[in-house]
């Protein structure tokens, strides 16, 4: 997988996550308004896109589409 590819798909689940796009790729999800319930919601949204299981803790290392 091709890393803008895995930027694009982040930003995607993280938009749908949230509900808003009013971030860009640097900001904490964390900050934004992304809960513990948002980001369970991110990973689910990742792992269909790819077919992979991804943990939680992921999103709370690399809390940005960024990383």
């Amino acid at each position: 997988m091709s890393e803008p590819l895995f930027k694009f798909n982040s930003y995607k689940a993280f938009k749908k996550a949230l509900g808003h796009s009013n971030f860009s790729k640097e900001d904490n999800f964390f900050d934004i308004g992304g809960d513990s319930i948002a980001a369970i919601n991110v990973m689910v949204l990742i792992e269909k896109e790819f077919n992979k299981t991804f943990p939680v803790s992921e999103l709370l290392l690399k809390p940005t589409v960024k990383k």
